[in-house]
This record gives structure tokens, sequence and C-alpha cells, in this order.
């Protein structure tokens, strides 16, 4: 029978999450909370992206974003190349060639916005937990705003009707190489991606301190509830620290030992989901831990008194 309740009660649970979903999707489609991971990730567009869209993508999911955008510009850029196949003799550009290369230019300019607010919000959201890396984009985004420079001179000549000649694309082309912006995030991916997965195994073998694992029931909620707070309030600003990473896996070390000292199967759920929500966090996984969050609030019994 109590089984059977649980079961009933984290059903509803899901249930009120999903509908709240749903009414908030269709009351608030401006809340970047409601924003998918495909609406993000085609972002890389000639439109800019607001930082704060990016703030329910996980750190591996920004780094693929990151990379995807500069992909983007590479193969922009080597469209552009294509275009001076249509230069006269004179060393200048045929009008077509003038549209196309002010169309490119402008993509190519907007992608380089997205990608420098798609770093900034990297690292204003990761550089706590990742800081060696963090500092390492921030160059990078340093050298890309000097490799803009020559684009924004070159749209300004096309806007004010002066023609280009080869050697103007010839400039801008080697300002983009000289940044080597592919070579530099393809091992800054690989470095972050591999921390992600270290920083995981670190915290996720915390074990539970002695003299704090509970032998009852009402201890192990007590504990389980502290674990959503130590969570709430961490996440108030939307960044975590590297002591709040430790601090939130040590409390979950202590409240999944708890759950499953008491020896009740129907408790092990709620130790299991805390153990999803804890790999989350540590892996920078936000958005996707404060959702799992609010299913094991809705689900949990209520503070027991102490």
């Amino acid at each position: 029978m109590r089984q059977a309740a649980f079961t009933m009660l984290f059903i509803m649970a899901l249930l009120l999450i999903f509908m709240s979903a749903c009414t908030a999707s269709l009351t608030t489609s401006t809340d970047p909370f409601t924003t998918t991971e495909a609406t993000a990730i085609a972002s890389a567009n000639p439109t800019s992206t607001p930082a704060n869209s990016y703030t329910h993508l996980s750190q591996e999911e920004m780094v693929i974003l990151i990379v995807e955008i500069v992909d983007e510009i590479e193969d922009k850029f080597e469209a552009l190349n294509n275009v001076t196949d249509t230069v006269n003799g004179d060393n200048k550009m045929t009008d077509t060639a003038n549209h196309e290369t002010l169309a490119l230019l402008y993509s190519i300019q907007s992608e380089q916005s997205n990608l420098q607010q798609a770093i900034e919000a990297y690292t204003n959201r990761f550089i706590l937990i990742s800081p060696d890396t963090g500092n390492q984009l921030r160059a990078i985004k340093d050298r890309l705003v000097v490799a803009a420079i020559p684009i924004d001179d070159l749209i300004s000549d096309l806007d004010s009707g002066i023609e280009i000649t080869l050697n103007a694309l010839d400039d801008i082309n080697e300002a983009w190489m000289e940044v080597e912006l592919g070579p530099s995030l393809y091992t800054w991916q690989e470095l972050v991606l591999a921390q992600i997965d270290l920083r995981e195994t670190y915290y996720m073998n915390i074990q539970p301190r002695a003299g704090q694992v509970a032998n009852d029931r009402i201890e192990a909620f007590i504990q389980a509830h502290d674990f959503i707070q130590a969570f709430l309030d961490a996440n108030e600003d939307a960044i975590f620290t590297t002591e709040e990473l430790a601090w939130i896996s040590q409390i979950a070390a202590n409240a999944e030992a708890s759950l499953f000292n008491t020896g009740d199967p129907q408790l092990f759920g709620y130790a299991e989901a805390i153990d999803r929500i804890t790999r989350l966090i540590v892996r920078g996984d936000w958005y996707a831990a404060d959702s799992e969050m609010d299913m094991l609030r809705l689900s949990l019994p209520a503070r027991p008194q102490p």
C-alpha cells in the first residue's frame, strides 16, 4: 500500500511540473528559460543573441555551441574567398561580387557578435569552477575583437559606396588567420570536457561523514531537505563556486547514505534522485539540476519538525 501511495504521489508530481511548464510556455514566451537547446544552437545566425538566452545550457553544451559558431564563421570566410573569383583584371570587384561580399561580411560580423556574447556568458557562469579555461577563453575573445576591426572598416566602406579591392579582402583573411581561433578553441574544448569529467569523478566520490549518517526516517528526511536548501542557497545567483560544489556534494553524500540506511525501499528513490541532481550540479548542468530539484521537492514529504 505504501509503495502504491508513493508511486501515485510521484506521478502526480510529474503531472504538476508538466502542466506548469506548459502554462509558462504559453504565457511567457520571452522567458529565456523556455528557449530550447535547438533554438540556442540555431542562434548562430545573422541575428545577435541576447546573453541571457544561454542560461539553460550546461557547461558542456556551451562549449559545443561556441565551437559551432566558430565553425560557421570559418565556413563564411571560405565563401568570402570564393567571391574573389569574380574580381576584375583591375583588381576591383564587380557589382555582383560587392553585393555578395557585403552580405557575407554582415553575416560574419553578426556571428562574431554572437560568439563574443557566448564567450562572455560562458565565462560569467563557469569561470569560478573552471578558472583556467575561463581565462583562456577571455584571451581568445580579446584576439577576436582585434580581428573584427578590419571587417567593420570594410563594411563601412561598402556602405559608403567605396569599391573594394582584392587587397582589402586579403587583409581581412590575414587578420582572421592570425587569430588562429579554430585550433585554439579545439584545444580548449578538449581541455574543458576533460575537466568536467574529472570534476564529476572527484565530487561524486565524496564519502558520507562519520557520525552524520542517520538511523531513522525522520532524520533522513531532514537531511534530504538540507540538500534541497543547500542547492537553493547556492543557486540564488545562478552561479556555483568550487566551495559550493564541495558543500553540496558532502550534504548529498550524507543524505543518500541516510536514506539507504533506513532500509526502506520506498526511500531509495529519493537517494537516487539526490545522486542524479548532484551529478548534474558538478557537471555544470544547473538548469537540468533545477528541473530535477523541482520534482524532488514536490515528491518529498514535508520537512519533519526536529
